[in-house]
């Protein structure tokens, strides 16, 4: 071998071991700011994807939004906005409702008080001299129907039967962890005596889910490095284990269920608990109660054709058993971590399971109930909340 073709064979090793180290370091970089990109890329649409004048972008964190305070909007102007964007379920909704529950083009939808908050002005003072101060954290599942049949309301109707109490929706439509987590300060000051957290809805439809899924159906679970070939074992699972979850969307049955089991580590836990420690470290003596997700789906029970047509499923699968068992998965973990903190915690999931029945007259879609869906619900949680004693009834 000539001095040339040395040369060349060196310089050769020394391109692709060179081409070699960047791409690594590019994998690596990938999987420690993945969640970064995908938060700076795509939270800051959300609040256009709603379609809502009631949001106002957050002027120091473009990917964060609020309620717009001391914001009104009535049926009949909700309709125009929803009519204007196309949103047709929506409007299919929101006519039903003002049909079922008499509420005119003049009755308000939604009011913001003072604070963004979901509520008027008057509840806001009564909250703030209450003796027991309620404040429910949450998504859109929280936030609720349009008018007053929301279950923070419904809670609070059915508490003071027999405490005295003031009740504050926090939720917000497409609200996260990482949503909570920048919006935890404007919580606290609230001081509230009890925390209702139900939370978790537009996480698992995310992207940290379906990175999950993929990761966990990797034939190898324990090679995690080097990242550049893990980033290429990642993208086969993908395509492999998306292919598999999509052929068979309805059947429950077998080595097809098998394949489609799921069991995976929740990606945005971390966010999940450092919310709850920030409200410990700041309000010590505030009670926090967990609720589950509740669901159209249930993995044990065939959906039937109506419930496929009315349910959303996530982008990485159309089938109704993987998505009911991620969300089964996740109230299990939940419960685990109240229990093992000594939190309270209700299973909305199995109240909803045993008592909505059937499904299709209570949800709108995956997530979402009817008016008279959170009547029950908000009744629900206020007679386990009073059965556990959780308030202070003192004179």
């Amino acid at each position: 071998m000539n001095k040339k073709t040395k040369l060349a064979l060196v310089s050769l090793a020394l391109s692709v071991t060179v081409f070699l180290c960047f791409f690594e370091l590019c994998s690596y970089a990938f999987f420690t700011f993945e969640r970064d990109i995908y938060n700076f890329m795509n939270r800051g649409q959300e609040i256009r994807r709603f379609n809502s004048p009631y949001y106002i972008a957050d002027k120091n964190n473009p990917s964060n939004y609020t309620l717009a305070p001391n914001f009104t909007i009535t049926f009949e102007e909700l309709l125009k906005v929803k009519e204007k964007t196309d949103a047709y379920l929506a409007v299919e909704v929101i006519n039903k409702w003002m049909k079922d529950y008499d509420f005119s083009g003049d009755s308000l939808a939604v009011s913001v008080n003072s604070k963004g908050f979901r509520g008027e002005e008057e509840g806001l003072a009564d909250y703030q001299q209450a003796k027991n101060k309620i404040f429910c954290i949450g998504d859109s599942v929280t936030f609720s129907s349009y008018g007053p049949y929301n279950y923070p309301d419904m809670l609070e109707k059915h508490l003071k039967n027999d405490i005295e109490c003031e009740v504050i929706n926090a939720g917000v439509e497409g609200y996260s962890t990482y949503h909570i987590l920048n919006n935890i300060d404007s919580f606290l000051e609230m001081n509230p005596d009890v925390i209702i957290f139900m939370i978790g809805w537009n996480n698992l439809y995310n992207n940290d889910t379906e990175k999950a899924f993929y990761e966990k159906k990797s034939s190898d679970k324990i090679f995690k490095k080097p990242y550049s070939v893990f980033l290429i074992k990642n993208i086969l699972n993908r395509i492999i284990t998306r292919n598999k979850s999509h052929m068979y969307p309805n059947v429950l049955e077998g080595k097809v269920w098998e394949e489609i089991d799921i069991d995976f580590e929740v990606y945005f836990f971390k966010e999940y608990k450092k919310i709850i420690e920030r409200i410990k470290q700041t309000l010590p003596e505030t009670k926090i109660v967990f609720l589950s997700l509740p669901c159209l789906f249930n993995s044990e029970i065939p959906p039937s054709d109506l419930e496929l047509k009315i349910g959303h499923l996530p982008e990485f699968t159309n089938n109704a058993y993987i998505l009911a068992k991620i969300v089964e998965t996740y109230n299990r973990r939940i419960e685990a971590y109240a229990i093992k903190n000594e939190y309270l915690f209700i299973d909305l999931n199995k109240y909803v399971d045993d008592n909505l029945n059937p499904k299709l007259e209570y949800f709108y879609d995956t997530l979402h109930v009817h008016p008279k869906g959170n009547i029950l619900i908000g009744k629900h949680i206020a007679e386990k909340l009073l059965e556990k004693k959780v308030f202070n009834t003192a004179g």
